[in-house]
């Protein structure tokens, strides 16, 4: 039998075990839904739209031969300027700044429970400390912490290390640069 024979006999095959695999996902679906508490809801007024593709996106006054990135992302780029706060911006930096919005949206409902308990109790606990930013100073709680980190080597305001010097490559200085904290 020939190769493209042989890819003609598994093409069924193929399509068959993906119908089977989406059969078994529908019927977890339910049971999924039902693992949500109802209590909480998240407000999309208040959320970045997540970014779609529309035809209507693609500006016919411009010709693809001409020049096609301004015909298929130029009414997006005109109506999504970037972010002052931001140094580019495209769908996964929209994703990633909604899903902050949608753990800020839950964080504080799960805060405003009068009593949670379980995984709520550690998110309103963990919340609610870092709300209060006085109390966090009055206690040295990351004054402390980061004396401890960088007595292990670990320091996440700065790190230490040779880099390239910038005016003459073929040479390497010793730079200290900012750390992540990894807060947005």
């Amino acid at each position: 039998m020939s190769v493209p024979n042989a890819r003609l006999c598994l093409a069924p095959a193929v399509a068959a075990a993906v119908l089977l695999a989406l059969t078994g996902c529908q019927k977890q679906a339910p049971d999924a839904a039902a693992a949500v508490d109802p209590g909480f809801s998240l407000d999309e007024g208040q959320l970045l739209r997540p970014i779609r593709f529309a035809a209507t996106d693609i500006d016919p006054a411009i010709s693809a031969c001409v020049d096609l990135g301004a015909r298929t992302n130029g009414k997006w780029l005109a109506a999504n300027p970037i972010p002052g706060d931001q140094t580019r911006w495209g769908a996964f930096n929209v994703l990633a700044e909604r899903s902050l919005q949608v753990q800020q949206q839950l964080a504080t409902q799960v805060a405003l429970k009068t009593s949670p308990t379980g995984i709520e109790k550690i998110v309103a606990d963990f919340w609610a400390t870092g709300m209060d930013e006085a109390k966090l100073d009055a206690d040295g709680a990351v004054a402390a912490h980061i004396r401890t980190v960088a007595a292990r080597g670990e320091n996440p305001l700065f790190s230490f290390g040779p880099e390239a010097d910038f005016n003459d490559s073929s040479m390497s200085m010793g730079y200290a640069l900012q750390g992540g904290t990894s807060l947005p």
